[in-house]
């Protein structure tokens, strides 16, 4: 649960888990018209009444009830077609909770580049993120390492900080310190 936001969660549906997001009262309002539950609008009005340790997981239960009858993408057409309606009484966001596997497959993830392939020296090719910038044409962004092993860096740090070249890093170790 957050404890500054509620609903803003993933709730099972049919076909896994779904997001769904309607915290400000009126979402919340929405929220509850879409599930047909005037009832818990009356339960819970207020931002406040929802917060509470105790609300969020019965108001967890309530909306889980009705998610549960629905796929991702039904609930996303329930969502969508309320959305449309000129009388709406607040914005809800909802989507599927997916795998990675099936996240990578996603074009809009291809087309903006986001991940990429990258060779790095200690644990060869992986997927990766990359930098949002990689389209600047003057100052493009890249990937230097995603993540070094532990003491990759410790030469350079004894040289640069502490002036200590091979030799002394070779006694060190012979002597168990390093």
């Amino acid at each position: 649960y957050d404890y500054a936001v509620f609903p803003y969660s993933y709730f099972k549906c049919k076909d896994g888990y779904a997001f769904l997001s309607g915290f400000t009262d009126p979402n919340w309002a929405a929220v509850c018209e879409i599930m047909n539950r005037p009832d818990l609008q009356q339960q819970f009005p207020t931002i406040k009444e929802r917060l509470t340790p105790e609300n969020q997981p019965k108001i967890q239960h309530e909306i889980e009830k009705w998610t549960q009858n629905y796929t991702s993408e039904e609930l996303l057409e329930i969502i969508t077609e309320y959305s449309r309606r000129p009388d709406k009484k607040g914005t809800v966001v909802t989507g599927r909770l997916e795998e990675p596997k099936d996240t990578l497959q996603r074009e809009h993830w291809k087309l903006r580049h986001t991940f990429v392939e990258f060779d790095d020296p200690y644990y060869g090719k992986i997927l990766v993120q990359d930098s949002s910038f990689h389209q600047m044409s003057r100052t493009p962004g890249r990937i230097k390492w995603p993540c070094r092993p532990i003491g990759a860096d410790n030469a350079l740090i004894y040289k640069k900080f502490l002036g200590y070249g091979p030799s002394k890093l070779e006694e060190l170790k012979s002597k168990g310190v390093l």
